[in-house]
């Protein structure tokens, strides 16, 4: 390989940066899972609204505004709760 070309990804870097990262590889795991459920999660919110204004709001459904604007309050509590487990899981 040419001295001047330098890589895209430096495999060796990243295995590098892993053995530094070792001690904390169950919060590393938890963070992703947080990661991944949260962008699973965090769409539902707007699809909720939208539904909630489209249908229910348009044909004047005060219950089931209700109804949805309680399944909001859950999604964004479960959220929030996500977002700060990963600040409160213990290292290691």
């Amino acid at each position: 390989m040419e001295q001047g070309k330098k890589l895209f990804f430096d495999v060796s870097k990243l295995r590098r940066i892993f053995q530094y990262a070792a001690p904390y590889k169950g919060r590393f795991y938890w963070s992703v899972i947080l990661a991944i459920v949260l962008a699973a999660l965090t769409p539902v919110r707007p699809l909720l609204i939208q539904l909630t204004v489209d249908q229910y709001v348009a044909q004047s459904l005060p219950k089931m505004v209700i109804y949805v604007t309680i399944i909001q309050m859950g999604i964004i509590l479960i959220e929030t709760l996500m977002r700060f487990a990963f600040s409160l899981l213990p290292h290691g």
